[in-house]
Order: structure tokens, then C-alpha cells, then sequence
């Protein structure tokens, strides 16, 4: 559990560098047991300092597939767009 809870400190430190509106866990989150989520989420919203703690939606991906590169790839493309004025 402490493991838990330390990993979601971490996460909720990279969350106010980067002030996202949501945080997607990869669907191996969502095997772990409600004790498990629980000390995740408290230490992350522990983490958040005061405007991202109201805000940011915590969700466990249902993707068959890891969400990291689909993000990644998002990302990109979100860039590329609003680089060249497509967005």
C-alpha cells in the first residue's frame, strides 16, 4: 500500500508541472484491488497543490492496448496541428 501511495505522490507532483486535465492510468491499474487505487489517488491529491486538486479527472483506461503511445501520438498530432495553424 505504501508503494501505492508513493507512486501517487509522484504522479501528483508531474501533474502540477504540467497542469493536465486528466490523468489516464493504464488498464493494469484498473487489476490492482480498492485498497490499491484508494492509497493511489490519496497520495496523488495529497501532491496537487490547490487549483489542479478540484480539477483533474482521474481515470483507469479500458484500452486493450497501453495508453502511453496512443498519448504520445495525441500529443503529437496536437503540436503538429496548432504549429502549423490547423487548430
Amino acid at each position: 500500500r505504501e508503494t501505492w501511495q508513493q507512486t501517487g505522490q509522484t504522479c501528483g507532483n508531474l501533474a502540477n508541472m504540467l497542469d493536465p486535465e486528466a490523468i489516464v492510468l493504464d488498464p493494469h491499474f484498473g487489476q490492482a484491488d480498492d485498497a490499491s487505487l484508494q492509497a493511489f489517488k490519496q497520495g496523488l491529491k495529497g501532491q496537487l497543490i490547490a487549483p489542479h486538486s478540484d480539477q483533474i479527472q482521474i481515470i483507469v483506461s479500458t484500452l486493450a492496448e497501453p495508453a502511453a503511445p496512443l498519448g504520445a501520438a495525441l500529443t503529437l498530432l496536437d503540436d503538429l496541428t496548432f504549429s502549423y495553424g490547423f487548430a
